[in-house]
C-alpha cells in the first residue's frame, strides 16, 4: 500500500471528504492527485494533514505495517527529505 492509498483508507475510516481532510493545507484537487498516486506529498504537508485531523503520525505509519506499507522505508524517505530540505524527493511506496 502506498501513501496515497493509506491516506484514502484513513480518510474513509474517519468519515471525511477529501476537502475536509486537506482543508487549509493543500487544495482538494492536489489531495485527490495524491490519493490517486499521480502526485507525491511533501512530508510537511502530510504531517499537517494528519495533525489537523487528529491522526497520530505514529499510528498512521504503525497501522501501515498491517496494511502492507513498508514503514521503515517511508520513515527513511521522510527523514532524508527533511534533512535535505527537499520534500519533493519523497517517493511513494
Amino acid at each position: 500500500m502506498k501513501i496515497g492509498d493509506r491516506l484514502h483508507q484513513v480518510r474513509n475510516l474517519h468519515g471525511l471528504t477529501q476537502e475536509q481532510m486537506a482543508a487549509g493545507i493543500i487544495s482538494k484537487s492536489q489531495y485527490w492527485r495524491i490519493e490517486k498516486e499521480s502526485n507525491a506529498i511533501r512530508a510537511s504537508s502530510l504531517i499537517k494533514i494528519l495533525n489537523q485531523n487528529k491522526i497520530s503520525v505514529l499510528t498512521f505509519f504503525k497501522d501501515a505495517d498491517d496494511s502492507g506499507i513498508n514503514r521503515r522505508e517511508l520513515q527513511y524517505q521522510i527523514t532524508n527529505a527533511f534533512f535535505a530540505r527537499d520534500y519533493k524527493k519523497i517517493r511513494r511506496n
